[in-house]
């Protein structure tokens, strides 16, 4: 994602992923839902962004992470 300036010149990166949104994109993608549908609910962010933010983060640790329905999938793959 491309860098844009502020009024002072100063060149500004993404703006950081609000706990709301880090849900939305969370629960969404575990109901299957693609990310161009979860890019379009969470208006101000890139199909790229919503991929790269649910790659790189380590959901295990945030405090919404539901560890029972982790538990369940994992049971039914062996």
């Amino acid at each position: 994602m491309s860098k844009s300036k502020s009024k002072s010149g100063k060149q500004v990166g993404p703006r950081p992923w609000t706990e709301h949104e880090e849900i939305m994109l969370y629960s969404m993608r575990e109901d299957g839902i693609p990310y161009r549908i979860i890019s379009s609910e969470l208006f101000d962010r890139s199909v790229s962004a919503c991929e790269k933010k649910y790659r790189n983060t380590i959901w295990v640790n945030k405090p919404f992470y539901d560890t029972s329905k982790h538990t369940i999938k994992d049971g039914l793959k062996k």
